[in-house]
């Protein structure tokens, strides 16, 4: 199986060190380092807490590569972007995490504080009511993945554990174009493109992802029918070698098979993009 290019966190090591009391905060610990290697400047912020429970662990760990612009378009949406990706994923985890819970944030370390103090707390209160020894482990990252001086490209990769036979990864990203953050989707393919691109990314997934040669040996690595085969529901990235197209867990394919994923050069189907789209490749 061919290795996934945008890969999701390992996990964390779970903390060893024994304390003796039963309810305990393990301490916390920021860095920021700036990143000053292309136009678009960035802090690279990480958080991280835990804590221990009668003897079992949660631990969280985010880091983030956070814009330092003057609130310009495109610092503004790659802000909004990522307080709506870490909320969002953290309120799937805990009730008590509302979508929106980080909209107003607009310092990086701030909103890495206020986050991790959520999900640390969230962690305390279901460790503290349920009778559970296996933990909580968040290890998130989100990276400026790809910059040209026509876009930008986030990634979001994320490994949670919250007990049971395994834990769940995430993996999807945006791109958005220079100078006015515009975040693009699955609107850079012209609407008359679409199934063609399904073929191609069906086409690219079934033989260079799975290694598979018939249909029939394609339909055994999948939860779905090939003949429904649908596009990612996260959208494509702008990357060097071409166009990345990732499908989540359980999407189209069981756990063992990870993060089905491809990346297609922008000549292959340059012809189904629009010419906004065409125009952020050069071509």
């Amino acid at each position: 199986m061919k290795p996934i290019k945008i890969t999701p966190l390992l996990p964390a090591a779970i903390i060893s060190a024994a304390v003796a009391m039963s309810l305990v905060s393990c301490g916390s610990k920021d860095n920021t380092n700036r990143i000053t290697d292309g136009v678009f400047a960035t802090d690279s912020i990480s958080y991280s807490d835990s804590i221990k429970i009668d003897g079992t662990d949660a631990t969280c760990d985010i880091s983030v590569d956070y814009p330092t612009g003057n609130a310009t378009p495109l610092d503004s949406s790659v802000r909004k972007w990522i307080n709506s990706q870490l909320s969002a994923t953290a309120s799937e985890k805990f009730s008590q995490i509302k979508s929106t819970s980080l909209d107003t944030i607009s310092d990086g370390s701030t909103l890495l504080k206020t986050l991790t103090s959520y999900i640390i707390d969230g962690s305390r209160k279901d460790l503290t009511e349920c009778n559970t020894s296996a933990g909580y482990e968040f290890d998130w990252k989100i990276s400026k993945s790809y910059e040209t001086d026509r876009y930008v490209t986030y990634t979001f990769s994320a490994y949670t554990f919250l007990g049971g036979a395994h834990g769940s990864f995430i993996s999807k990203g945006s791109t958005f174009s220079k100078p006015e953050g515009i975040q693009f989707g699955w609107d850079i393919f012209k609407p008359d493109s679409i199934p063609a691109i399904r073929n191609t990314v069906k086409q690219a997934i079934m033989h260079n992802y799975f290694n598979a040669s018939t249909p029939v040996s394609f339909q055994e690595c999948l939860l779905i029918n090939p003949a429904d085969f649908p596009l990612p529901t996260t959208p494509p990235l702008f990357l060097d070698d071409g166009m990345h197209f990732i499908y989540q867990q359980y999407e189209i394919a069981p756990y063992a098979a990870g993060l089905p994923e491809c990346t297609i050069p922008y000549t292959e189907i340059q012809n189904m993009m629009t010419s906004q789209a065409r125009a952020l490749t050069g071509l």
